[in-house]
Formats: structure tokens, C-alpha cells, sequence
């Protein structure tokens, strides 16, 4: 078994795409310090498309320098918000279940938790896989994968001071 937790947040803009986010167990406290110092417009949690370009270039150089790597799972633009997002959440758990994490948090859509935790639980039953969804100020390590996500979607600049830590890209 692995001793990574993967931490997933989407954009739903373009090409629904999720960002995996893996960090190995023993940097996940320092990790969170590290985040948990960012400036951020809400006290509650980092928004990458709610901050300032200054707080946005901040987190990144932060978050590029954190011991981390990312995949991107993308579903190709046109389809449905369902299909997309049952696509996208199977291949992360189909994922999870090749690379066997230790632990798999995914943002909580709250919309979307009643078929993500039922769609977790058909791909992951039995695995040893501990899930859960969490609200994303829950957890400041699912504002990394909001800012990776976002900054994918964005491209330029932003997607530039991240691209070294995004390992793969997969299509689902």
C-alpha cells in the first residue's frame, strides 16, 4: 500500500477536468502549515478564481515548491455535468485502486456527494481505500487541487508555474 493521500477538486469550465493531487503521508501536516499561512479573501479557505492575481502567483510559488505531484483527469468538453463528473470521479477511484493510496479526499459537491460517494463505493468496495468528501475548508490541502485544477483551465502564466508538478494527464 501506498502511503500517499490524493486530494481531488475539479474545474467545470472547458473540459471537465479533475486534479489529483498526491502527497506523501509524512509532508501532509507540513503541507497544510503551509497553506494555512496563505493570504486569502476568505478567512474559511483559498478560492483560486475568487483571490487577487497577487494572492493567486503567492500560493502558486508555494505550492510549486511543495513536495507534491499531480495528475489530470480530463473528460473530453460536450458532455453532460453527470456523465462527466461519473467519468472523471470512476477513473480516479479506478486510479486509486492501480496505485492504492492510503487515502482519497475529493471536495464536496454537495450536488454531486450522493453519486460521487455511490460511485466511490462501487469502485472502491473492499479495496482498503479510505474515502471520504470533505468541504474544501475542511481541508486546506483540497485548495491545492482547486488551484491546479483552475490553473490548468486558465493555462498561460498560471498553468506555467505549476507544470512541473503535473506528472499525467489522462482522458476518461
Amino acid at each position: 500500500m501506498s502511503t500517499e493521500h490524493w486530494f481531488v477538486d475539479e474545474t467545470k469550465e472547458g473540459a471537465y477536468t479533475l486534479a489529483v493531487v498526491s502527497i506523501a503521508a509524512s509532508d501532509v501536516w507540513k503541507c497544510r502549515a503551509e497553506m494555512r499561512k496563505l493570504p486569502r479573501s476568505s478567512t474559511a479557505a483559498l478560492h483560486f478564481t475568487k483571490e487577487s492575481d497577487a494572492k493567486r502567483a503567492g500560493a502558486f510559488r508555494t505550492i510549486a515548491a511543495m513536495p507534491l505531484t499531480a495528475t489530470i483527469v480530463r473528460v473530453p468538453a460536450g458532455i453532460r455535468a453527470v456523465p462527466a463528473r461519473e467519468r472523471a470521479v470512476r477513473t480516479v477511484a479506478r486510479l486509486a485502486v492501480a496505485e492504492h493510496p492510503q487515502r482519497l479526499i475529493f471536495e464536496l459537491d454537495e450536488a454531486s456527494a450522493k453519486n460521487d460517494r455511490r460511485w466511490l463505493r462501487e469502485e472502491l468496495a473492499g479495496r482498503g481505500i479510505e474515502y471520504d468528501l470533505l468541504g474544501k475548508k475542511l481541508d486546506p490541502l483540497l485548495w491545492i487541487a482547486d488551484g491546479i485544477a483552475w490553473a490548468v483551465f486558465k493555462g498561460g502564466k498560471w498553468r506555467a508555474m505549476i507544470d512541473h508538478r503535473i506528472v499525467r494527464t489522462i482522458e476518461a
